[in-house]
């Protein structure tokens, strides 16, 4: 085997601690390595063994337009609620949860299994990692959040029927061409699905997003879920995967609007 090169090692060295529980650098800081690493040498295996969606990375927010300028006007968007909670990723193993861990990279399978729709074994024998959101039902933004990290953080969690989880993604998944396939395919695995809206090409996406914010404003959309605003997903998934090598510190292919501008 080749040797490693520095940035390599660290790469591996970050990755690995972080799986432990034990994140070495920030979620930020890991990612500005894995890039350039993967702009020096897209072929090296570490790359591999490290795996894509291995870290919960935030989205970037701000303007909308700005945004819409880096990515094209010619492609599909999916909008789907900012859901007010923690972020989660888990790995299921021939369809059975062997572990759920937050974004500094704690392992709270434990507590995990004790959310009443966090699904513990999926309807297909299938080896995938899933991001979504743990949050509190019928609670404020703040208050859904308190009530999803307080659990997490419990030495000894306890069952509490207020909390609920929805995925969002699915890593490394290429069996689909589209994001909305892949939330129809969480939701046949048996996850909880919160609604989208899948907006074609050729319509005034600005237009509507705004739109649609300003029904988010006014408690006219998604008003079931603690929410901070709109999550706005290239649908095209061989566009998100050209948009990625684009990326340095957060997605490119996803974008979070918070106010508009």
């Amino acid at each position: 085997m080749a040797r490693l090169s520095k940035l390599e090692l660290q790469v591996q060295t970050y990755d690995e601690a972080y799986r432990a529980g034990r994140a070495l650098v920030t979620d930020q800081e890991y990612d500005v390595l894995r890039d350039q690493l993967k702009r020096k040498n897209p072929n090296s295996p570490v790359l591999v063994e490290t795996g894509s969606g291995t870290h919960l990375q935030s989205l970037d927010n701000g303007s909308f337009l700005d945004w819409q300028k880096k990515i094209g006007k010619t492609t599909q968007l999916l909008v789907q609620p900012k859901i007010d909670g923690c972020a989660v990723a888990a790995r299921y193993v021939d369809g059975r949860l062997v572990k759920a861990w937050t974004r500094s990279g704690k392992d709270i399978t434990a507590a995990m299994r004790l959310v009443r729709d966090f699904p513990q074994l999926l309807t297909e024998k299938v080896d995938i990692e899933v991001r979504g959101e743990l949050f509190g039902v019928g609670l404020s933004g703040a208050s859904s959040q308190r009530l999803a990290a307080g659990h997490i953080r419990k030495k000894v969690p306890t069952v509490n029927k207020r909390l609920s989880f929805s995925a969002f993604h699915i890593f490394g998944f290429d069996l689909f061409n589209f994001e909305d396939q892949v939330m129809c395919r969480l939701e046949d695995l048996g996850f909880k699905n919160i609604a989208s809206r899948l907006l074609r090409v050729g319509k005034d996406e600005a237009t509507m997003i705004k739109r649609m914010f300003s029904q988010w404003e006014d408690s006219f959309l998604w008003s079931q879920y603690p929410t901070d605003g709109l999550v706005v997903k290239v649908n095209d998934r061989k566009l998100q995967a050209k948009l990625d090598k684009q990326a340095k510190t957060a997605p490119l292919w996803a974008f979070a609007i918070k106010n508009w501008q």
